[in-house]
C-alpha cells in the first residue's frame, strides 16, 4: 500500500502505470490508495497561496450562484493599475482554465468603493 502511494503521490506515475508494473487491477491499485487515504498514511493538504481570498472568492459564488469568482487585491485608485491588477487576476484564472471546459464562465470583478463610499465608475 505504501509503495502504490508512493509512486502515485511522491513519483507522479498514473494508476494504470502502477498497475502494470505491479502486476495488479487499476481497481485494486485505486482501492489502496483510497485505503492509505483513510488509514492516514496519505494526508491530502490544500494550501491556499498568499494573498488569496478563497472564503470571499467561496461567498461570491453561492450567493450569486457562480461558477468561479476571482477576488484581486490592490491598494491604488489609480485606474491604469487596477486594470493592470485586474489583467494579471484575469490571465491566471484564464491559465489555470484554459481549454474551458464550458462555454458558460464568467468572469466577475467588483471594485472596491472609492474613498468617498461611492463606487468607481
Amino acid at each position: 500500500m505504501v509503495r502504490v502511494a508512493k509512486m502515485y503521490h511522491e513519483h507522479g506515475i498514473r494508476q494504470p502505470q502502477i498497475a502494470q508494473q505491479l502486476h495488479l487491477s487499476q481497481a485494486k491499485v485505486s482501492r489502496l490508495l483510497q485505503r492509505a487515504q483513510k488509514l492516514g498514511i496519505v494526508r491530502v493538504t490544500v494550501h491556499a497561496p498568499l494573498g488569496g481570498f478563497f472564503e470571499l472568492e467561496e461567498a461570491l459564488i453561492q450567493k450569486y450562484s457562480l461558477v468561479d469568482a476571482v477576488v484581486a487585491e490592490t491598494t491604488s485608485d489609480d485606474e491604469a493599475e487596477l486594470l493592470a491588477t485586474i489583467g494579471a487576476a484575469a490571465a491566471a484564472y484564464l491559465s489555470d482554465c484554459a481549454p474551458w471546459p464550458r462555454a458558460d464562465r464568467h468572469l466577475v470583478v467588483e471594485r472596491n468603493a472609492s474613498r468617498d463610499g461611492q463606487p468607481h465608475a
